[in-house]
């Protein structure tokens, strides 16, 4: 033990990685038009559906950058790069993704309907988009889905951050 009575990591950063769990990280952003209607994009892959504009970071890559290129790539729309937060997303493991994901959703703001028209889908990844309220959503997205999308549209409206345990608000804080 030093003088100031700290001492060494009782194992190497290798060591102590092999240790703790791996995480897939992924960012989106909740779009709106000016009626609260959200927009959501039709993915062509199977079982994926409806979902918001976004999708999983590369290596090295931060939520907001993730976001801000997932959001370009898959509409073609440029979004500002100062997006609060609304939601930080916990999903464990399952069987269709074995390890668990941090998802961060950001506030992509309120666009007009010139703007909205001007949205150009990658067909790679999407075939179709829709601005429908929560409401209008709730038959084609399945119960956690739409409940994610309510708690960020909750965190916009309230004005607060919200983190998501098993699709579960636990906790809010003001966004900063």
């Amino acid at each position: 033990m030093s003088a100031e009575g700290l001492r060494p990591l009782p194992m190497t950063p290798q060591e102590m990685l092999a240790r703790i769990p791996a995480f897939t990280v992924y960012a989106g952003a909740l779009i709106t038009d000016p009626y609260d209607g959200l927009l959501l994009l039709r993915s062509v892959y199977t079982g994926k559906g409806w979902q918001l504009p976004g999708g999983l970071a590369d290596h090295g890559e931060d939520p907001l950058t993730t976001a801000l290129r997932e959001v370009e790539e898959e509409t073609g729309l440029v979004l500002t790069p100062d997006l609060p937060i609304l939601t930080v997303e916990f999903m464990p493991a399952g069987t269709d993704w074995p390890r668990p994901k941090i998802g961060i959703v950001f506030d992509g703001g309120q666009l007009s309907l010139a703007e909205l028209a001007r949205i150009r889908l990658n067909p790679d990844e999407h075939n179709h988009f829709e601005v429908r309220s929560l409401d209008g959503w709730k038959r084609d997205l399945t119960l956690q889905r739409h409940r994610r999308i309510a708690a960020a549209l909750m965190a916009r409206h309230s004005g607060t951050q919200l983190v998501l345990t098993n699709e579960r608000p636990s906790g809010g804080s003001p966004h900063r």
